[in-house]
C-alpha cells in the first residue's frame, strides 16, 4: 500500500484599495470558497516603512456596507 502525503498550498493575493470594488469582492468569494481563514492578519508596511497588520475582513465589511 502506498502512503499518501497530505499537501497544503498557499494562495497569496494582493488586495489594495482597488477602484473596481467588484473585483475585490470576487477575490474574497474565491478565497472563502476554498476555505481561507479570513480572520488572519497580513503583515504590511505603510509609506514610511512602519509595519502593521492588515485584516482582509475589514475591507470585505467596508465593501458590503458601502453597497447598501
Amino acid at each position: 500500500m502506498q502512503e499518501v502525503l497530505e499537501q497544503e498550498s498557499l494562495l497569496i493575493l494582493s488586495i489594495k484599495d482597488a477602484k473596481n470594488e467588484d473585483t475585490s469582492i470576487e477575490s474574497f468569494r474565491v478565497l472563502l470558497k476554498y476555505g481561507a481563514d479570513m480572520d488572519l492578519g497580513v503583515r504590511r508596511y505603510d509609506e514610511n516603512g512602519k509595519e502593521y497588520l492588515y485584516y482582509p475582513t475589514d475591507v470585505f465589511a467596508r465593501g458590503i456596507s458601502s453597497r447598501r
